[in-house]
């Protein structure tokens, strides 16, 4: 189908305006609602500190190719590929995230709110007030209680706190950006702090972002004030614009701080302080520009002497410049391709591998110029069972299931993006060695579009995967599904604060199709709570090695998960409704029939898939060259991993 043809369902599509808003419902479409609860996180341990994370993807907002699509994309141009879009992994080091599109009124790609609630990361939508984007005289209408004799047209605050609760509700988001960048009129004050309010009284999340409206200068404070602190009091976060002002002294992560401390004092200033984000803007194009301007000197301060002191949270605003702010007009504006983008942003956030084309070409030691350094260490990914990771990321040039392949063609869905080991990208005992997430070898992929390549040279190599919070007993359980050559021993690594690490060996193997191995781990009955999991893998001495992770799964028996479950549709449907099988921590392949052969067409994390609109076919994102289908298997993926037999 050709995606320039005007949208259909599943997707969504920006809202430009109050018609437009007041008729939000005609995107009310099932499909596009997440329906994947957040995941629970232990509290943040004292050295790591909160972190929102601003998506703006300008013009790539609502992606045909890629998070306009709820049930996944596909395709290819000139400039780009469906296996290769801005694939954000790193949810470790994220607590809240808000996807903006620089529209009057963002809803989150169901897509993005799906895999940050997986990960157990907050996901928020935006309501832009600009200028550019709505009249001021709207904008005032909005926060302003309904007159006697209202306007014809106009929405007012009442409809307006109504109307983005409704969609936020029915959309299964957690709230709301509230960006007024240029709306100065003060008598608006009152009905903006009545909707942030309103929003959390609600049960949903605010942010109020820095502006005119709340600064004492007029224009941007850049920090928390005492003329702002009521818009810190009424909403559930307050993001700074992105000056820090002097950056060798830390002049506002400061000046915040103590505005914070003149009101609060014990667990309540500490509270207060992770709900105040000091904002840093990643564009190249700006001075706070990363290996190329201040934003690295700026988190710098955070290694202060006593920076706990003054220090509140980090929003990292637009993390997609390793994607977009790569493009080259020489080069038809290609976006680079999935490698370059994979290692870059694995230097930015991680640390751990060179820098890739920036500032100059080749390569560039990052240093400690990356995010985690500053942030401290990733959260807990893993606080009980069942729990399984196929190490895909959600896009690729293939699909396999359990090694065979099942689609061949450029695809994505952040959806189906597996909770991705914490260190994938860390190994000890020798840092310049790395493993990562690789795509290209397909009969090494198990299940997904990627699996976990772990180099091996002539020695023991230790790799860190998860974060844990497990209190190990003899109920629990390791497997792993793994392709390995001349290996000649592979042990469980446990890890424990203040203890060395706990090595278990493989209770039970396996020979599985196609090559792959699968090595099951009993924990030991020791009542330790460890905190980290990983593997030691010993090649055989003079021999070439290779190691592949396709599947991870944490088990425990005293947490037994229903069977999976199967359906089959015989007779014409626009949607698939799986709501008789429909568990919230499954997910479903769907399999399009057509003269009795089976085909994969796409993986849904909902109550439901679409498989026409008004009568008519529309595009899946896998095998997508096959159509007529005249039936329909619908096969459950439980929260343990297990799949129906079909």
């Amino acid at each position: 189908m050709d995606r320039t043809e005007q949208y259909v369902a599943p997707g969504i599509r920006a809202i430009h305006d109050i018609k437009g808003l007041r008729d939000w419902e005609s995107q009310g479409e099932s499909s596009n609602v997440s329906r994947v609860p957040i995941a629970p996180r232990l509290p943040r341990t004292a050295d790591t500190k909160p972190c929102l994370v601003g998506f703006d993807m300008g013009e790539f907002s609502y992606d045909p190719m890629f998070d306009a699509w709820s049930q996944g994309g596909f395709g290819s141009s000139s400039t780009r590929t469906a296996a290769n879009v801005y694939n954000f992994s790193n949810w470790q080091y994220v607590d809240y995230m808000y996807y903006l599109s620089g529209r009057f009124f963002t809803i989150p790609p169901v897509v993005w709110t799906n895999c940050a609630h997986k990960n157990g990361v907050f996901c928020m939508g935006t309501l832009n007030l600009n200028h550019n984007v709505v009249s001021e005289k709207d904008a005032i209408n909005m926060l302003t209680p309904k007159p006697q004799q209202p306007e014809q047209g106009a929405l007012y605050l009442e409809e307006t706190i109504d109307i983005m609760t409704s969609i936020c509700k029915y959309f299964g988001f957690d709230g709301y950006l509230i960006n007024c960048e240029d709306l100065n009129d003060k008598a608006a004050v009152p009905g903006m702090l009545k909707l942030l309010s309103s929003i959390q009284k609600a049960g949903l999340k605010s942010i109020w972002y820095d502006s005119p409206l709340s600064a004492e200068s007029g224009g941007y404070d850049y920090r928390l004030t005492e003329h702002a602190f009521p818009f810190f009091e009424n909403a559930s976060f307050f993001q700074s614009d992105y000056g820090w002002g002097d950056f060798d002294t830390g002049e506002y992560p400061k000046l915040s701080y103590e505005v914070l401390k003149s009101h609060f004092s014990g667990q309540d200033l500490e509270n207060a302080r992770n709900r105040m984000f000091q904002g840093i803007d990643c564009s190249k194009y700006r001075k706070t520009a990363p290996y190329g301007g201040k934003f690295f000197r700026n988190c710098a301060q955070l290694d202060a002497p006593n920076p706990i002191q003054f220090y509140t949270g980090m929003c990292i605003y637009y993390p997609a410049w390793l994607m977009y702010d790569f493009r080259k007009k020489e080069n038809d504006y290609k976006l680079p391709d999935r490698e370059t983008f994979h290692n870059n942003d694995a230097a930015f956030w991680t640390g751990s591998r060179d820098f890739i084309g920036y500032p100059a070409a080749g390569k560039n030691s990052v240093g400690d110029h990356f995010v985690a350094h500053y942030l401290g260490g990733p959260r807990s990914t893993i606080v009980h069972a069942p729990f399984v990771c196929w190490f895909n990321d959600g896009e690729g040039d293939y699909y396999n299931i359990d090694g065979v392949l099942a689609s061949v063609g450029p695809w994505n869905n952040l959806s189906d993006q597996s909770v991705l080991p914490a260190y994938r990208y860390q190994r000890i005992p020798d840092p310049s060695d790395l493993t990562g997430l690789q795509h290209t070898e397909q009969e090494n992929i198990y299940t997904g579009g990627s699996s976990l390549k772990v180099d091996i040279r002539d020695k023991v190599v230790e790799i860190n995967l998860f974060e844990t919070s497990i209190k190990s007993s003899s109920n629990m359980s390791i497997t792993i599904v793994a392709k390995e050559s001349k290996v000649s021993a592979r042990n469980l690594m446990l890890g424990a604060p203040e203890r060395s690490p706990t090595y278990v060996g493989p209770s039970a193997s396996a020979q599985l199709p196609h090559g792959w191995m699968k090595y099951t781990f009993q924990l030991p009955n020791d009542s330790v709570e460890y905190s980290r999991i990983g593997f030691s893998i010993s090649p055989v001495p003079g021999e070439p090695c290779s190691f592949y992770l396709g599947l991870f799964s944490f088990d425990d028996t005293n947490y037994p998960v229903e069977p999976p479950n199967k359906l089959v549709f015989t007779t014409p449907v626009d949607v698939l409704d799986l709501a008789p099988i429909f568990k919230s921590r499954s997910h479903y392949r769907i399999y399009g029939i057509k003269d009795g052969v089976r085909t994969l067409i796409g993986v849904a994390y909902n109550s439901v898939f679409r498989v026409a609109f008004n009568g008519k076919p529309i595009f899946h994102n896998l095998n997508t060259e096959v159509a007529g289908f005249t039936s329909y298997l619908v096969q459950e993926v439980n929260a343990a991993g297990v799949a129906a037999e079909i």
